[in-house]
């Protein structure tokens, strides 16, 4: 979970950035709902128009007005914020250009299926990922422990999700450093047309 309000802080400042475009549509996920429901309160306390999807339902809906044609003069939905878990429902969202990981997560393949709701055949558009993490704590900790196991699965040339239980070295890994600097955040061009905005 993200260790500091400054992460939250931190998203809404990158949403901000990116709504200036009207165009411009951003898929936002993280393990935690509690998470989410604090970022909810954050965007539209900035006037932000977003949507959590807590149900299935609530889904179908968003991703209704998520598709609508923006009309002119009216401000349109470009901004969902979804579980970790919704990302590898079959989603095809192609629509958006840019997607928020809100936490570094400990099974890369995860990760990836949710980058996949907009990096997709039928995508025409650059496509951006944001990664947030708070150095010198147990995120960036996890973010290490993941890169590695990223690198791993990209020897094997698998995106299937194998699961790796923890060795004493990644849980001593896990608690090595202090805890609550500030988010950091950098960019730079990724493969395929895939943007990345690493840790």
């Amino acid at each position: 979970m993200i260790t500091s309000v400054q992460g939250v802080e931190a998203v809404v400042r990158r949403v901000l950035w990116l709504i200036r475009n009207p165009e411009v549509k951003i898929l936002v996920f993280s393990t935690w709902s509690e998470v989410l429901q604090l970022l909810e309160h954050a965007l539209s306390t900035n006037h932000v128009p977003c949507v959590r999807a807590k149900t299935r339902k609530d889904l179908e809906r968003a991703i209704q007005d998520f598709r609508a044609p923006r009309q002119k003069g009216a401000q349109s939905l470009q901004t969902i914020l979804l579980h970790l878990k919704q990302g590898g429902n079959g989603l095809n969202l192609t629509e958006a250009q840019h997607v928020i990981m809100m936490e570094p997560i400990f099974d890369p393949a995860v990760e990836q299926q949710a980058i996949g709701r907009i990096h997709r055949i039928g995508q025409t558009q650059a496509t951006t990922v944001h990664r947030f993490v708070v150095e010198r704590s147990v995120e960036q900790n996890v973010h290490r422990i993941c890169s590695a196991r990223m690198a791993a699965m990209d020897m094997r040339g698998s995106t299937k999700t194998i699961e790796t239980p923890l060795t004493v070295r990644d849980v001593a890994l896990l608690l090595d450093e202090s805890w609550g600097a500030p988010v950091h955040a950098s960019s730079e061009a990724g493969p395929s047309g895939l943007h990345e905005r690493p840790y």
